[in-house]
């Protein structure tokens, strides 16, 4: 008997545990998905892939991380972008103000 009920008590604590694991990556889940709706697409990255470490195999969890990511990697590609323009904007105010300024030291009007 005594075997037995060491037995249950080991299987009800493995039991425990993985309900507390679910648990955990639920909250998680649940944690990222709200962090992604947010736009705080970098905590929900996080988010995701700690519930993808404590629950390994989930194909749902996969696919938000990979959603994620290619959020992250649009905004990155868009900043790129407009620094891009940006820089590219500082250049032709350059030149234009660098061509005024020699066609005002030459006598000449100005124009753009």
């Amino acid at each position: 008997m005594k075997l037995w009920t060491g037995w249950a008590a080991a299987v009800a604590g493995l039991l425990a545990l993985l309900a507390a694991a679910c648990s955990s990556v639920s909250h998680r889940t649940e944690e990222a998905d709200l962090a992604f709706r947010r736009g705080d697409y970098a905590r929900a990255l996080a988010l995701y892939e700690e519930a993808a470490r404590r629950g390994p195999g989930d194909p749902l969890l996969a696919e938000k991380i990979e959603a994620v990511r290619s959020r992250l990697s649009a905004e990155r590609a868009a900043r790129e972008q407009e620094a891009r323009e940006a820089a590219a904007r500082s250049r032709r105010r350059e030149e234009l103000l660098t061509r005024a300024r020699a066609a005002l030291a030459a006598g000449r009007p100005a124009t753009a």
